[in-house]
C-alpha cells in the first residue's frame, strides 16, 4: 500500500467532510467506513437537518456555523447539487429564555452582514398566520436559515473527494489500530 497521509474511521457527516478537505488540499487518504455509504446507524442519516446561526448564542460556535455555511454553499456550487435550501428560520422562545438572550446584543450578530430579526409575538402572527406563539414569546428569524440535505451531503463529499484522489473502503470495520 503507497503512503497516506490520513486513515478517516467513519464516513458520515464528519469523516467524509474530512476526507474531501484533505483530499482537496492534496494529501492522501483512506477513509473506512463499518457499514455502505449513508446507512441508518449514525447520525448522518434522514432527510433533513436545520442549519441556523442564531441557534447559537456564544460567538465562537455562531462563527463556526456562518463558515460551515459558506462551505456548503461552496460544495453546492462545485458539485451542481442542492445541498442546502435558504428557507430561512424561525425559532420562537418565551421572551426571557436563554435562547433569545442574545437577541438583547443584536450587533454582535447584525454587524457583520448576517440578516436577522427579533419580532415580537405579534409580529410573527401576522407573518406566520399558522403560529399563534403567546405574548410572552419572541421570535428571531433569520433569512439565510436553512435545510441541509445531509445524505446527499455525505454523498457529494465522497464523490468531490474520489475526484481529488482519496480512496474509500466500505463495509470496512477497524478492528484495531496502533501507531507503527
Amino acid at each position: 500500500m503507497n503512503r497516506l497521509d490520513a486513515i478517516i474511521v467513519g464516513c458520515g457527516a464528519m469523516g467524509s467532510s474530512i476526507s474531501y478537505h484533505m483530499a482537496k488540499r492534496g494529501f492522501k487518504t483512506l477513509t473506512l467506513e463499518k457499514f455502505s455509504l449513508n446507512h441508518p446507524h449514525g447520525s448522518s442519516h434522514g432527510d433533513s437537518r436545520m442549519l441556523s446561526a442564531l441557534f447559537f448564542k456564544y460567538p465562537t460556535a455562531y462563527k463556526l456555523v456562518r463558515r460551515a455555511h459558506e462551505l456548503w454553499l461552496e460544495l453546492q456550487k462545485e458539485s451542481n447539487v442542492e445541498l442546502l435550501k435558504l428557507t430561512g428560520y424561525l425559532g420562537v422562545a418565551t421572551e426571557y429564555s436563554g435562547y433569545t438572550e442574545f437577541a438583547q446584543t443584536p450587533g454582535m450578530y447584525s454587524s457583520d452582514g448576517w440578516d436577522y430579526e427579533v419580532l415580537s409575538a405579534r409580529e410573527i402572527r401576522e407573518m406566520f398566520p399558522v403560529l399563534q406563539p403567546a405574548e410572552n414569546q419572541k421570535g428571531l428569524l433569520e433569512r439565510r436559515g436553512g435545510i441541509l440535505f445531509p445524505e446527499k451531503c455525505v454523498e457529494v463529499h465522497v464523490n468531490q473527494a474520489k475526484i481529488d484522489g482519496a480512496d474509500f473502503r466500505f463495509s470496512e470495520p477497524v478492528l484495531t489500530w496502533n501507531t507503527d
